[in-house]
């Protein structure tokens, strides 16, 4: 046995007992930790298959709906492109018309493959731009009404010349 050497009085007082011994506190704390609800083995790894479950599915749903996104913006950009075409191919008609006297009836049904496509796309071009498609849509069918009237001049042989310059400068203004 040590000797311990004497280091006065007791720090906790004279009237005060000393803390208990490690032995007893480990026990309360041992039965405190069997006492305690626990979690077997088996229900972690099934949370952990169900956390990794709803994971999964937040990610799959997620894609999902960028890929809609994406088809959607896919679409527009084609149902565009091919819209854009068409009013080219009818400028060019116009113009064959204007320098050479051909065409004209090419321009009108360019026109009209022009508005075949936006008809049903017109929600799509509304979504992305509103106040642009109204627009569109104004200036598409006042050309189609003056295609229409350059037919009827062209038809009835009726040449005025003031007036096919009127029409084609205004046709210049709403197909541009």
């Amino acid at each position: 046995m040590m000797n311990t050497p004497d280091i006065g009085p007791s720090p906790f007082g004279s009237d005060k007992k000393a803390p208990e011994s490690p032995k007893p506190l480990m026990d309360k704390i041992d039965r405190a930790l069997v006492e305690r609800p626990t979690f077997s083995f088996r229900l972690k790894l099934t949370l952990g298959f169900f956390l990794l479950f709803f994971l999964s599915m937040a990610i799959i749903i997620g894609s999902m709906i960028a890929i809609n996104r994406i088809q959607k913006k896919l679409h527009f950009s084609q149902t565009s492109e091919r819209f854009l075409f068409e009013i080219e191919q009818t400028r060019r008609w116009e113009k064959n018309y204007f320098l050479y006297g051909t065409n004209l009836t090419d321009a009108a049904q360019g026109a009209d493959n022009a508005k075949i496509l936006l008809a049903p796309n017109i929600n799509a071009f509304k979504t992305f731009s509103p106040r642009h498609t109204d627009k569109i849509v104004y200036n598409l069918n006042k050309y189609q009404d003056l295609i229409q009237e350059l037919i009827s001049l062209d038809r009835r042989g009726a040449y005025d010349l003031n007036r096919k310059q009127e029409i084609e400068t205004a046709l210049r203004k709403h197909l541009s």
